[in-house]
Parts: C-alpha cells; structure tokens; sequence
C-alpha cells in the first residue's frame, strides 16, 4: 500500500491499493478450502514445508524487484529530510482526529473480514446451515474470492467518482444487511450460502478504502505512518474481537458436551456473531463524520457525470452551484 501511495498518481491510489489488496488475498482464499484439501492429502507438515519455501521464494523476488527509489519513476512525495525524528509523523498523524475516526471506521468494518471470514464462518455454516467442514471452507472463502474480484473494481469506480466516504457508507450498511440475512435464516441452500458469502465479500471490500483515506487525511510526507497507524488499528480490533466472540459463544453455551468438546446450538453462533453487524453499524455511524478532502485531480466532470453522482451521493455530498466544480467534502 505505501509503495501504491508513494509512486502513483493520487487518481489512482484507491485502484491500485485494490489490485494489491486483491493479490493479497489469494492467499486467504488458498488458506480455506483448498489448504484444507492440501492437509487431507499431504497431511499438515508437508504443507507447511511447502508454504515455508513458497515463502522465501516470494521473498527472494520481492528482493530483486522492490526499490525505494527507482530513478526511472516520478515520484509524487516530496523529499523528507533524513533527520525527522523517528516519533515526530506519529504525532503528525495521532493528533489529527480525522485519523482515529476513520481508524475507528477501518477497525469495525474489518471485523467481519478477518474474524467471520477467518475463523467463524466455518462452524457456524456448519451448525446453523447444515454444511460439511469442508464445503463450509469453500464457502467461507467466498468472502475473500468476493474481496478479489471487487477490490480493484471498487477502488477504480472510487478514484473515478473522486468519493471514498461516500462508497464507505454504502458497502458498509448493505454489508450489515446481508449479515443479518446469513446469520438469522437458518439451513439456506448450499447455492445461496455461496452466493450471499460472495456478496459479503464484495461489500466488505469497502473498507480498503479506509486505507487510501488515511493517507489522504494526513500530510503526504507522514502517509507510511498514517498507513502503518490505520493497520494497526485494524489488526488491534481483529485481535480483540476474535476473543469476545468466543467469550459469548461460551456465555451462551448450554453446558451439553460431547466426548468432552462442547456443543454450540445455532442460537448460540446467531447470539454470539451478532457483535459482527454492531461493529460495521458502529463503523457507518462514524463514517458520515470523516471530512473527505478535496482531490486536486478532480477538477473536470460532465454535466451527465455531476448529476449521477449528486443523485447518487445526496445524502453525503453538499449541495453545489457549479457543475464543473470538483466533489468536496
């Protein structure tokens, strides 16, 4: 993502940090149901052999390719003296307030991603909708098959309408809807498990944007602080919520045990996971107060292109005179 930031035009930023993202997540989507097949077949210490070398050869080519400062790119930060003190873009970055509320914005809707989607999904799928382990893998993998395809798609319609908050608000509230629809309605068929995972997955992508708005809310030179910041932030409300899901589920629990491991009804799952939509509701709620910067970019629209966005975006977007003018925020 810094790289993104650090050698692309900002036009573009919101596309490329999807294409990254997308990538990225390949490995979440092996890490489901095809890592289960590989450990059925191979057993599990095979496979983590093959993964280890896997990744040093990543890391290798990572190694050849990467450079911080190729002299053939243009490079759109300025120069930053090598004498900043290390802690001095951490206070740049930790006392502007639009940095925690769209930290806040970012750690809630990442919730469902990496704590549902990781974790979570499969037993529940497997209790409240009647799948096998594996089948509940695959198709708890459909989040982040969702995330791959939307990724680059949302973070290109993103820099093209010149809105991040906007789109937010949007995949964050029917993210919310489609939750409720996959938590609350028990033994759907496995093809529409399938699908409203999918779904799920693409709507979740919206909180990549968070990303692209923290380098944008924050001074161009402090942007990898603000990256690292913001992804901290995220990984801290992983962390934390991985834990209350389980201490519910436990809370809930009716005490039946079989051969010692205990047995959770789906109300029990449907209780627990419900701490999912709070957390992408607390997470729309604050994203109507993030103050999204004017692009400089974003200078030329047509009359059609302002229109569809003004009908698209009223809630969020001010009202303006000109139709030329560029979407502030």
């Amino acid at each position: 993502m810094y790289i993104s930031s650090h050698w692309f035009a900002g036009r573009t930023l919101a596309l490329l940090m999807g294409v990254g993202n997308s990538i990225g997540m390949m490995g979440a989507v092996f890490g489901q149901g095809p890592l289960s097949l590989m450990v059925k077949a191979i057993s599990w210490r095979p496979t983590m052999f093959i993964l280890g070398a896997a990744g040093l050869v990543l890391s290798f080519i990572i190694f050849l390719a990467i450079r911080n400062e190729p002299a053939s790119m243009e490079k759109h930060s300025p120069q930053v003296s090598k004498k900043t003190p290390l802690l001095h873009h951490l206070k740049i970055v930790t006392c502007n307030p639009q940095t925690w509320i769209n930290g806040v914005v970012s750690l809630c809707f990442y919730t469902a991603t990496v704590a549902y989607g990781g974790l979570w999904a499969i037993p529940f799928l497997v209790n409240a909708h009647g799948l096998s382990t594996t089948t509940a893998s695959f198709a708890a993998s459909m989040i982040y098959f969702g995330t791959v395809i939307a990724g680059p798609f949302l973070g290109h319609i993103s820099d093209k309408t010149c809105n991040r908050k906007s789109w937010v608000i949007i995949t964050s509230f029917l993210s919310i809807v489609i939750f409720l629809i996959i938590n609350y309605t028990l033994f759907l068929p496995t093809a529409m498990v399938f699908v409203l995972m999918l779904l799920l997955g693409i709507m979740l992508t919206g909180q990549l944007l968070t990303y692209t708005l923290s380098v944008e809310l924050n001074p161009r030179e402090a942007k990898g602080t603000a990256l690292a910041f913001t992804n901290f932030l995220v990984f801290v409300g992983g962390s934390i919520i991985q834990t209350l899901v389980g201490w519910l589920l436990q809370f809930n629990w009716s005490g039946q045990m079989s051969n010692g491991t205990p047995i959770y009804a789906p109300s029990d799952y449907q209780s627990a996971l419900l701490c999912f939509p709070i957390a992408i509701g607390i997470a729309f709620i604050f994203a109507f107060f993030i103050k999204e910067k004017k692009k400089p970019w974003c200078t030329h629209f047509s009359s059609q292109e302002m229109h569809f966005l003004k009908k698209l975006f009223h809630i969020v977007t001010p009202r303006q005179s000109n139709p030329s003018n560029s979407i502030t925020k």
